[in-house]
């Protein structure tokens, strides 16, 4: 649950952070823009953002990103899983 909450908090803003975290729980753009208050248009700016930002193409690459950050970080860690990923893998942001 910490890695989750924590993933891609040093590297995308507290907003960018939602809509990945509603990603990954399987949210639509949609069912985001509800949630948050905002437009469907603005959603897909975010999605633009952080994708840029992470340097992937696709959910599918967020989903693979999430979990492979996830599994490398320490039982319980408060830090952020992609943070960590980066510094062990060598590949820059």
């Amino acid at each position: 649950d910490r890695a989750f909450r924590n993933f891609g908090k040093d590297h995308l803003s507290k907003r960018e952070c939602e809509v990945v975290q509603l990603i990954l729980k399987g949210h639509s753009n949609k069912s985001i823009a509800q949630l948050l208050g905002i437009s469907v248009d603005t959603v897909k700016v975010f999605n633009k953002r952080f994708h840029a930002k992470l340097d992937i193409t696709s959910q599918a690459e967020l989903f693979s990103l999430f979990l492979e950050s996830i599994s490398l970080v320490p039982f319980d860690a408060d830090v952020d899983p992609l943070t960590h990923y980066f510094e062990i893998t060598g590949r820059p942001v």
